[in-house]
């Protein structure tokens, strides 16, 4: 009810209660109790925004989250028995807060927009600009028997509120993307279909690259854009040239911060 109310004041519309409850048995597995939710739904006709998932320990959530999103394409939300403690006992605003902005974002929603500004709306709105963000994540110096993670992320709407990923595994510990190509090419490809245009600008913010690889990764970005048709992504409705580029490459350590100017000009981030 704490989550609820959190929401609604945030502009997110939610019912009083669910349409219904699953419990899970003794010797339930997490699919199957999630088959049961998604046959449910389909058998009565049932809308499924939103299943809140309660865990017994955090071990389960990758398994939430394959059967869920990936096998029966139920959107969850998972709560483990201290988050609820924190919102149902201590009332902690901040927790039920940081919920409500990650139903919203699952949801469809808006959780932060750019303050208006001339600028932006002649440079970045008007251009139909595509921000894509590249980051590489690598297992621990122990988990030597797993992949490291390779994403791609970028907006999908010209106001630049909504965010989709491309994500693939690529060998341990290298820094250049292996499936780049395909990655910036789903991005492309999605912006197009929703927007019915290609971009003007592409802005790609690159993460992470020490000293040594910095002149390796913007080789790679540029050899990649000039080859990229799009041939796979667009066919011939659309080619890169058309689109004007500029890659920003974060290198490590990073020394900058961003702060508020003064606490007086310092405020809250309302959901839209």
């Amino acid at each position: 009810l704490q989550i609820v109310r959190t929401c609604r004041s945030t502009g997110i519309q939610m019912p009083d209660n669910p349409k219904f409850y699953e419990q899970a048995g003794k010797n339930d597995s997490v699919e199957m109790v999630l088959k049961r939710i998604a046959d449910k739904c389909d058998k009565d006709g049932i809308k499924c925004d939103l299943v809140f998932v309660v865990l017994f320990s955090s071990d389960q959530y990758a398994e939430v989250k394959s059967c869920g999103d990936i096998t029966f394409g139920l959107v969850t939300q998972c709560l483990l028995p201290r988050t609820i403690n924190e919102v149902a006992v201590k009332k902690s605003y901040s927790t039920m807060l940081n919920i409500a902005m990650k139903i919203n974002m699952k949801i469809g929603g808006i959780n932060t927009k750019l303050l208006k500004d001339e600028i932006l709306d002649n440079y970045l709105y008007k251009n139909n600009t595509l921000v894509i963000g590249v980051d590489v994540v690598h297992p621990s110096a122990v988990e030597t028997h797993l992949p490291s993670i390779a994403a791609v992320v970028a907006n999908v709407d010209v106001s630049i509120t909504k965010f989709h990923a491309s994500v693939k595994i690529q060998p341990a510990k290298q820094e250049l993307i292996t499936g780049f190509v395909e990655q910036f090419s789903e991005r492309l490809m999605e912006y197009f279909e929703i927007n019915g245009s290609s971009p003007k600008n592409i802005i790609v913010f690159r993460d992470g690259v020490s000293e040594g690889q910095f002149m390796q990764v913007k080789l790679c970005f540029f050899k990649h854009s000039k080859n990229l048709s799009f041939k796979k992504g667009f066919g011939r409705r659309t080619a890169c040239s058309s689109s004007g580029l500029q890659i920003v490459c974060i290198q490590l350590p990073t020394v900058n911060y961003v702060y508020c100017g003064s606490k007086a000009t310092s405020c809250s981030i309302f959901l839209l």
